[in-house]
């Protein structure tokens, strides 16, 4: 049966305003080591302690003074700010609500902010994107874009400063390239350029076993396996416009996706990593990293870690020894976890991804819909069934018969009997595309 597209997007919509935190019929998944009344409160202290580490004469954040601009100057109010802003996406705090009295003074800051660095540029980007889209937020993402247009290396690499002075790591170019995307995701057309730049630069500097580190002579780091993944997935997004009938095969992505699964240890992680991991996550849809549930590990060693006394995250050294900074970061990663999921992808063997991205732009087209922000994940047959209960629906694109197993199929009428809808689309015509309808 072909579905129309307006048909689709209605379901869609109808899904989404009835979402429940797994299909209504549900069986009970196994408890995990924390409960989702554990992450709301720690999000909720930890809203409560940013709030309360303003200055008490300008309330913002800045350690640093206005007279005397170092290159990170504004990076810690922008990047309060956006975790404030993306946690009061899906929260009834209206602290957390764009131009209430408590964010005032910081977003007023945020717009004049003129930035001397790459980390304080991207942060600013990260956080005006999430305004509504009135004039002087245009204005200032505009500006701020064009200064990292500018500061671009030839080399599609960015260093601390917006001067073009040789030096570059993938930290600095994380930040820049990540806030150009959300320059992107405002409206601002980026030169086509930038994007084939930054797009060859994470690929050119790959490790052989798969990843990033700070540099090309550090090994391996999930904070910059993180970092990789998420701006080849962005670059990539602008630069490659085919349309596939079967996945390209990436083998760096591949063997990045693999480094993460080796690297990724929340236990001694700083949360400047976890950001990274999330943002990762967020951009591939991935909810497993091989088999490990990266956010569910994640969430529960930041309520651990949570100080108890007032709400904040300990810093480490990628944090500047910054209580703010370090909460900002827990707070980004968590607030993940409270956007509802709206759809499953199901990985399998065979062409189950030709379009990596497709499910990102549908949900998001719901999520413009209702003013509300959406997840999407990846889910493989390799984990329980219960493990995709966190959405309503599942989704089956390839252009060949799947060839499920007997196993394969009792998970998916599992699933159905749990509740959960099935969508499966073939993406392509013909013998094979009837095969897959089959």
């Amino acid at each position: 049966m072909h579905i129309r597209h307006n048909s689709w997007l209605a379901l869609l919509l109808t899904t989404a305003t009835t979402l429940l935190p797994r299909p209504a019929h549900a069986q009970e998944a196994p408890p995990p080591p924390h409960t989702d009344t554990q992450v709301t409160a720690a999000i909720s202290r930890g809203v409560d302690f940013l709030l309360a580490a303003r200055d008490p004469k300008t309330k913002c954040w800045e350690k640093t003074f206005p007279d005397r601009p170092d290159q990170h100057y504004g990076g810690e109010t922008s990047l309060a700010l956006f975790a404030l802003l993306h946690v009061g996406q899906n929260s009834t705090d209206r602290r957390l609500k764009p131009f209430s009295d408590d964010l005032q003074e910081p977003i007023a800051f945020v717009l004049k902010l003129q930035p001397n660095g790459t980390y304080a540029a991207g942060l600013q980007l990260s956080a005006l994107q999430l305004l509504p889209p009135k004039p002087e937020v245009i204005k200032a993402i505009e500006r701020t874009s064009a200064l990292l247009v500018k500061a671009q290396q030839k080399s599609g690499a960015h260093g601390y400063t917006l001067a073009i002075d040789g030096w570059h790591d993938n930290s600095n170019t994380q930040y820049a390239h990540l806030g150009m995307w959300s320059a992107l995701e405002a409206g601002i057309p980026i030169p086509a350029d930038y994007w084939k730049k930054a797009e060859l630069y994470w690929r050119t500097a790959a490790l052989p076993d798969g990843g990033w580190g700070y540099t090309a002579d550090k090994p391996a780091k999930s904070a910059f396996i993180g970092a990789g993944i998420s701006c080849i997935l962005v670059s990539n997004e602008q630069n490659d416009h085919t349309v596939r009938l079967k996945p390209k095969p990436d083998e760096i992505l591949d063997k990045a996706f693999a480094a993460l699964a080796r690297n990724y240890a929340p236990l001694s992680d700083d949360v400047y990593a976890l950001y990274a991991v999330e943002r990762a996550g967020l951009l591939s849809g991935r909810k497993f990293f091989d088999r490990t549930n990266w956010f569910l590990e994640g969430a529960t060693q930041l309520v651990k870690a949570q100080n108890p006394n007032n709400g904040s995250w300990a810093p480490t050294a990628n944090e500047s020894k910054n209580d703010s900074v370090s909460t900002a970061f827990a707070l980004l990663f968590l607030a993940r976890g409270r956007n509802p999921v709206l759809f499953n992808k199901l990985q399998y063997d065979g062409n189950w991804n030709p379009r990596i991205r497709d499910l990102a732009f549908l949900t998001e087209q719901v999520g413009r819909q209702l003013e509300r922000p959406f997840n999407w994940q990846v889910v493989p047959f390799t984990v329980d069934t219960d493990e995709w209960l966190d959405a309503p629906a599942l989704f089956i694109t390839g252009t060949t018969d799947p060839k499920f197993t007997p196993r394969q199929i009792d998970q998916l009428r599992t699933y159905l009997g749990a509740g959960g809808m099935i969508f499966s689309v073939a993406t392509g015509s013909g013998k094979d595309s009837q095969d897959f309808n089959d």
